[in-house]
C-alpha cells in the first residue's frame, strides 16, 4: 500500500519546492498533485518546463506523483466556452503524463444552481464527457 497526500492548500503558502520537501519528509510515498498554478500554466508552453521541475523535485526527494486533478470545469465554464474548457482538460491530462502520474481525476460538471433540474446537468455532462 502507498500512502499519499494532496498538496492542495499548500500552494498559496509554500513554494513547490517546499511542498514536495514537506510531504516527503513527513513520510508520504507520493503526492496527489493538485496545483492551481498549473491551471494557468497549461495554456502556454511553460507547463513542460514546470513538469521538468516537478520531476527533478520528485527525484531529489524520492517521491512520486500518483495522481493529478484536472481544472474544475465549472470554474472554467463561468468565464469560457466549452471548447476552451475541454482544451484545458486535455492539456492537464498531458501534464499528468509528463510528471508520471498514472491517474488524472476529472470532475464532472455540477451546477448547484440547477439542483432542481438533474436532467439538464446529466445532458451537460454527457456533452462534456463526449
Amino acid at each position: 500500500m502507498k500512502i499519499i497526500t494532496t498538496n492542495h492548500g499548500l500552494q498559496h503558502r509554500f513554494s513547490i519546492e517546499n511542498q514536495v520537501k514537506m510531504i516527503a519528509n513527513a513520510g508520504f510515498d507520493g503526492i496527489d498533485f493538485s496545483d492551481v498554478l498549473v491551471e494557468n500554466a497549461i495554456t502556454d508552453s511553460s507547463y513542460k518546463q514546470y513538469a521538468e521541475l516537478l520531476n527533478k523535485l520528485a527525484d531529489d526527494y524520492g517521491i512520486k506523483y500518483y495522481q493529478t486533478h484536472a481544472p474544475i470545469i465549472n470554474t472554467l465554464l463561468r468565464e469560457h466556452s466549452m471548447d476552451f474548457a475541454v482544451d484545458r482538460i486535455k492539456r492537464s491530462i498531458e501534464f499528468a503524463s509528463l510528471i508520471g502520474a498514472e491517474i488524472a481525476v476529472i470532475h464532472p460538471i455540477k451546477y448547484s444552481e440547477f439542483a432542481t433540474d438533474p436532467e439538464f446537468v446529466y445532458e451537460e455532462n454527457m456533452n462534456y464527457i463526449s
